[in-house]
């Protein structure tokens, strides 16, 4: 017999993201929703949408610019997954997984300066990858699942829009490709059995390291007048969130 499950609730976690050459770094509370979709078939094959939105404000530090707050940090991550679901009697079920995903992240420091003088501008990143992983669910008992989820995130493409357009209106926006880097993310789930809905409290990790960027013009007016890259780059989320399975 086929199941559908739909999941929502609450999300919360740290951001740091740090760059290793130019000792940028970013951190910061984020606060959002996280939601699935989980289709189960009678064949034992799993098919899963999830994503979570979410959205904080950062303080920024570097070397060269400076300290700045209230930096406007979003984030929007879109997911699909299949699996296939081997199960053990009922005591566990063991489901490796693979899919794809698309990650966005928008900090956005228009209309403020750092310490150093330097005025803000929008960044936008794009990840495009596909999660490898593997799910353990055992039942503790009658109310309770125990479940363990380990993963794998290959890096396929990043870009990464500067806006220096928003200073100056003759400079183009600043297009970065990133090509190199991975993902990793693991998390533990805890699930009670309601009657109406079920509680799913889910601490977890999320992990990316990416590569310096390819070199880039930046272009105004129609002439280059400088070239850049973006520097090697690592983003940890450490947080948990709450949802109703239902």
């Amino acid at each position: 017999m086929s199941v559908n499950q739909w999941e929502l609730g609450p999300e919360i976690y740290h951001f740091r993201y740090k760059e290793a050459d130019t000792n940028t770094k970013i951190n910061g509370p984020m606060y959002g929703l996280a939601g699935s979709f989980t289709h189960h078939n009678p064949n034992h094959m799993m098919f899963k949408m999830d994503g979570h939105t979410n959205w904080g404000e950062m303080e920024y530090s570097s070397t060269d610019v400076g300290r700045m707050t209230g930096v406007d940090d979003y984030t929007l991550e879109i997911r699909a997954v299949g699996g296939y679901e081997i199960q053990s009697n009922d005591d566990w079920i063991l489901t490796p997984f693979l899919g794809a995903g698309y990650r966005y992240l928008s900090e956005n420091s228009f209309g403020r300066s750092s310490s150093g003088g330097v005025a803000g501008r929008q960044l936008e990143f794009n990840y495009f990858y596909s999660p490898l992983g593997v799910e353990l669910t055992t039942q503790i008992d009658d109310n309770w699942k125990l479940g363990f989820c380990v993963e794998y995130d290959i890096f396929w493409n990043g870009e990464q829009k500067d806006h220096r357009e928003e200073l100056d209106p003759s400079t183009d926006t600043t297009l970065y490709e990133q090509n190199r880097g991975y993902g990793v993310r693991g998390s533990i789930k805890l699930q009670k059995k309601g009657e109406e809905y079920d509680i799913l409290i889910e601490p977890f990790i999320r992990w990316w390291s990416i590569k310096e960027s390819q070199d880039t013009d930046i272009i105004s007016g129609g002439v280059v007048i400088d070239n850049d890259f973006l520097a090697k780059n690592n983003t940890l989320e450490l947080g948990g969130k709450i949802s109703a399975i239902f």
